[in-house]
Parts: structure tokens; sequence; C-alpha cells
């Protein structure tokens, strides 16, 4: 099993929003590559760059995770896979509802 760090702060931006640019973070870290049978992602994310606070909402979190959620199809089973305990506490809840709408998307497929 390889625990894989991914730092969402080297993408430069303190906004993170929109599935478009998730699905470019997606292919920067190169997801991918890892398995959750073998891996274990590990995301963190700094509460403030530069003085200002980071805001990651829910449909970037989509854009890097919603293909990794669907195929867990369970919250704690993704939840498993990708570690949010280093993210800051304002921001864990976004995750989760991202998670969530994955799971809600999948069932109305």
């Amino acid at each position: 099993m390889a625990d894989v760090t991914v730092d969402l702060d080297s993408i430069g931006k303190r906004i993170l929003l929109g599935r478009d640019n998730g699905q470019a973070a997606r292919v920067h870290f190169d997801l991918d590559q890892y398995s959750p049978d073998v891996d274990r992602i590990k995301l963190t994310v700094s509460p403030k760059i530069s003085g200002k606070s980071t805001h990651v909402n829910s449909s970037f979190f989509l854009g890097m995770f919603a293909k990794d959620i669907q195929s867990l199809n369970t919250s704690n089973a993704f939840f498993s896979y990708v570690d949010i305990g280093e993210i800051p506490d304002y921001i864990q809840p976004k995750i989760k509802r991202a998670v969530d709408i994955a799971l809600a998307e999948q069932r109305f497929r």
C-alpha cells in the first residue's frame, strides 16, 4: 500500500472551484495511477496562503474525485481511500457534501 500526499497548495491558487479545474487537478496530480485497492491518498491544504483563507468548493472536489467516489459506491469506502483529516475543518463539510452529490448522481443514472 502506498501513501500518497496530494498537496492542494501546490496548485498555486487559494480559491479552488469548478469541475473543470478539479479535473485539471486530477490530471496535474496524476490521480488515475492510484487504486483504492492498494493506495491511500492524503489530501492537504493550508488554511491560509499568504495570510488569505483557502477555499475548496464541492464542484472542484467533484472534478477531482467523482470517478473514485462513484466507483467505490459509499462514502465510507471513499474516505478510507482519501484521507481529509488534514484539510481545515471549515472545508471538510464541502468535501463531504461533494461525496453525497456524487453518490446521488450515480443513483439517478
